[in-house]
């Protein structure tokens, strides 16, 4: 009779299962089929410059085998993104390359919950808990950067993997050391901050050893483990600096007690972001549990290294990034961990429920005076999905409406994973189908904000045409002829975004009284005394781009071929030189710090004529006092008061380049823009009497 009953159970068993197998297939394709789908509609990147420099990465793989940007080699930790990716840009187009990365992006992400149902089933977990973890993998709002071009898509899957063969391996399944060992080295070349994956691992045998009481024993047959974990944490420590590319100054942390303590709870704020609030309370006690009262040793396996895994990426987003906001971004890959952790708490059968309610309560408390305005504000809103979508709430119904809709929201979840664990298991599967709801909304906002955020990027940014540059140059160059962007004191969104959909400008120099848009080579334009331009003694012969949000310049040996908002293409007449360089006049307005600059048509030529341009202020900057200080002139003050415009005429006289400066006494924010006056463009004619009245 017990055999048949046994055999009785297989055999209902075996149906929920392969439905449960099913329903993960699909849910895997429907969750990377939508992100596809949304991947079409997105406009172009928007999380600047790390999309920016693996797209560029991404195509120099493809065209040369190399790491460059700009034709600069650079040394970047976290290529394997780049690589996977390089085979997108193939296709021909900016256009093509970008839509095949994002589609490869949201393929791989959603393979995400195949080894978190794995690990799940391998736990001893029902199949359909275990599809449950797996299904909020999928829906954490950070999936959201499924379709962006950065290291996540692919570190996501690959962590979750290496995470469940290192249980394995540390339950005491040889066969999953090597290969767990390889996935952490590939999540890691993924994203660089994942090598806290091994050593937390080597961590965790310690822990799991003093937990069975057998420590010696225990480290012997797990010292391959422990070794490969504190060798990668060592090579990190002793790499020159500079081996680690845009991460050199990791080591370079505060350690301050009192700074950590409050950067550790920000982060755990970004951690109940990525696990919908209700699943952490009672993945918490589940990990407790797990560890002091384990039904099996790969449940001990699965908490001790569950919590040390938690923790170091809890410590490393405390440390590094933006430490003062919740840096969802980095520790939402313990989300589907924590989701294991709850449903090993309730096939438990939910015990210690009173201590569950204690930790739901701090929930309740922190989302009443959590400051989500606060947080979700400029280039915060990156690091966390969840801001994202608050932002999102924020423009539709006003901060303190969309604050009060969040805290509403969340506290009447809060209070039902306080009831429903007196129904057992079944109010168990209700907290995951509550988490799920409120996953799925909040993934669905922040995902519809970034489509549209990507479309006001372009319309602030460029012409109707993306790649108008890469069009105008082929069109008067048949054979692919190359420019160069000459940046000024622009945004770097938008010199980022002009360079990501045109290929054609391949190299960029600074103008003088610029800024650098991210940390890669900027070298500094070079500008002869004839006006001829050269960067690092190679001269610019070819089409220029010319960032003229903060300049003004005219060329000459170049007609202007088009422009955007932000920037004017030249295509070359002979070799480009500059004739007039105006620094602070932009947009028909002028800075509080100007610059005009003039240059002969030959080195050590006679310079003599006026530039001239309108100046007029307005009830904004209210009254103004310019000072003018030019070669050879006294100091002239022109004060201006609220609506008065008035003619400027300034003489110039020089053997060789000339330069004048215009300073205000104060300025005004318009537009973005510190401003002290409205002013014209600046023109210059020759006129043999302006020496006359220069002396």
């Amino acid at each position: 009779m017990p055999a048949d009953d046994t055999g009785a159970r297989s055999k209902l068993r075996w149906r929920p299962r392969s439905l449960s197998g099913y329903a993960l297939l699909t849910l895997v394709g429907v969750s990377a089929l939508g992100h596809a789908i949304a991947s079409f509609s997105r406009s172009t990147i928007v999380f600047l410059p790390d999309e920016y420099l693996n797209s560029e990465l991404s195509r120099s793989f493809s065209s040369s085998g190399l790491p460059l940007v700009r034709g600069s080699q650079v040394f970047f930790p976290s290529l394997l993104q780049p690589i996977l990716t390089a085979p997108c840009w193939l296709f021909g187009s900016v256009e093509a390359g970008f839509r095949a990365s994002m589609v490869l992006d949201s393929i791989v992400m959603s393979l995400a919950a195949l080894p978190v149902y794995w690990l799940g089933r391998r736990l001893g977990l029902s199949a359909w808990f275990a599809f449950a973890a797996s299904a909020l993998a999928l829906v954490t709002p950070s999936m959201l950067y499924s379709s962006w071009l950065l290291g996540e898509a692919i570190a996501y899957p690959l962590f979750l993997a290496g995470f469940a063969m290192g249980v394995l391996a540390l339950s005491g399944d040889k066969r999953w050391l090597i290969p767990a060992l390889i996935v952490f080295a590939l999540a890691s070349f993924a994203r660089i901050q994942l090598l806290v994956l091994p050593l937390a691992f080597a961590l965790a045998t310690a822990l799991m050893a003093s937990r069975e009481r057998r420590f010696r024993r225990f480290l012997s047959q797990r010292r391959y483990l422990i070794g490969a974990g504190f060798l990668l944490a060592v090579v990190a420590l002793v790499v020159p600096a500079g081996a680690l590319g845009f991460y050199s100054g990791i080591r370079h942390v505060d350690l301050a007690p009192g700074g950590i303590a409050i950067h550790f709870g920000t982060q755990m704020i970004g951690l109940l972001f990525a696990c919908s609030w209700i699943i952490v309370p009672g993945a918490l006690i589940g990990l407790g549990l797990a560890i002091f009262r384990p039904s099996s040793r790969i449940e001990l396996s699965f908490a001790c290294s569950a919590s040390i895994v938690t923790l170091g990426l809890l410590l490393q987003a405390s440390f590094f990034g933006v430490v003062t906001i919740p840096q969802e971004r980095y520790v939402f890959y313990c989300a589907p961990i924590l989701a294991l952790s709850l449903a090993l708490l309730i096939e438990r059968g939910w015990p210690l429920r009173r201590a569950h309610a204690l930790l739901v309560l701090p929930i309740l408390i922190l989302v009443a005076v959590l400051p989500l305005s606060t947080y979700a504000a400029g280039d915060r809103l990156f690091q966390s999905s969840f801001l994202y979508s608050t932002f999102q709430l924020e423009r539709s119904f006003g901060v303190g409406n969309a604050a009060l809709l969040v805290a509403i929201v969340v506290s009447v979840l809060a209070l039902a994973t306080i009831a429903l664990p007196f129904r057992g298991r079944a109010g168990g599967a209700w907290i995951f189908v509550l988490a799920i709801a409120f996953a799925v909304p909040v993934l669905a906002i922040s995902t519809n904000f970034d489509l549209s955020n990507g479309s006001s990027v372009l319309r602030a940014l460029t012409q109707r045409d993306k790649s108008w540059i890469d069009k105008r140059i082929d069109a008067n160059h048949p054979g692919g002829g190359r420019a160069a962007l000459l940046e000024g004191y622009g945004t770097r969104t938008s010199a980022l975004t002009m360079l990501f959909w045109n290929r054609s400008v391949d190299r960029a120099a600074l103008l003088p009284d610029s800024n650098r848009p991210d940390v890669l080579p900027w070298p500094d334009l070079h500008i002869g005394g004839d006006g001829s331009l050269s960067v690092a003694g190679k001269p610019l012969t070819g089409p220029l781009v010319i960032d003229e949000s903060m300049h003004t310049i005219t060329l000459r040996g170049a007609e202007r071929a088009g422009r955007s908002r932000s920037f004017a293409l030249w295509l070359p007449l002979g070799r480009p030189r500059i004739a007039l360089y105006a620094s602070g006049f932009a947009a028909g307005w002028l800075s509080v710090r100007d610059v005009l600059a003039l240059w002969p048509t030959t080195a050590g030529g006679r310079l003599a004529g006026f530039v001239t341009f309108r100046v007029k202020t307005t009830k904004e900057t209210g009254p103004v006092t310019l000072t003018l200080s030019s070669p050879g002139q006294p100091k002239r003050l022109i004060r201006l008061t609220p609506g008065e415009s008035r003619p400027l005429r300034v003489a110039v006289c020089s053997n060789g380049p000339w330069r004048a400066k215009i300073d205000a006494n104060h300025g005004a924010i318009i537009a973005s823009r510190l401003v002290s006056s409205k002013a014209s463009a600046p023109v210059w004619r020759e006129d043999a009497s302006a020496c006359a009245q220069a002396h």
